[in-house]
């Protein structure tokens, strides 16, 4: 039943696309449809995917254009006042690997900050921060808070 939806909506799809309703174009749209399936079935990890809720994601994509908005006037005050750079270690609470490397792209699209190894659930990043900010070891303690909270509880809450 799953997958006569997905052929379904796959074939609207591609008679969105194609601008055309007509039986060659719901034809061709159900084939390719079809195809499309096989191949993700085939080729694509989606059995990763079955621990994650996605009704929990829908206002992720909201929330981190916002975010993004954010930090880039964030970076640009930094920039054009003095800058650091450091190399930072966090831990999340994350346990799946899947949704780990989505924290580590939504964590890289944020300006200001670039990932640069996840292990298990340890982050390694390099920030960009004001200069006048206190050492990164005085304040290791309060480095998930600051770097990751947000995007993690929205995350955490996918997780099944």
């Amino acid at each position: 039943m799953r997958n006569i939806f997905i052929v379904v909506a796959l074939t609207a799809f591609w008679v969105i696309l194609v601008e055309n309703i007509s039986i060659l174009s719901v034809v061709s749209g159900a084939v390719v449809g079809f195809l499309t399936l096989l191949f993700s079935k085939k080729y694509l990890p989606l059995k990763e995917l079955d621990n994650i809720k996605f009704s929990k994601l829908i206002s992720l994509p909201f929330y981190m254009v916002g975010q993004i908005y954010i930090a880039g006037i964030y970076v640009t005050k930094i920039i054009l006042s003095s800058e650091r750079v450091d190399l930072v270690t966090v831990e999340s609470k994350i346990k799946d690997e899947t949704l780990i490397s989505v924290l580590g792209d939504l964590i890289t699209l944020t300006p200001g900050s670039i990932v640069i190894n996840t292990v298990d659930n340890k982050i390694n990043l390099l920030w960009l921060r004001r200069g006048i900010e206190p050492d990164v070891e005085d304040i290791e303690n309060d480095l998930e808070e600051i770097l990751i909270n947000d995007i993690e509880k929205r995350l955490i809450r996918a997780q099944k």
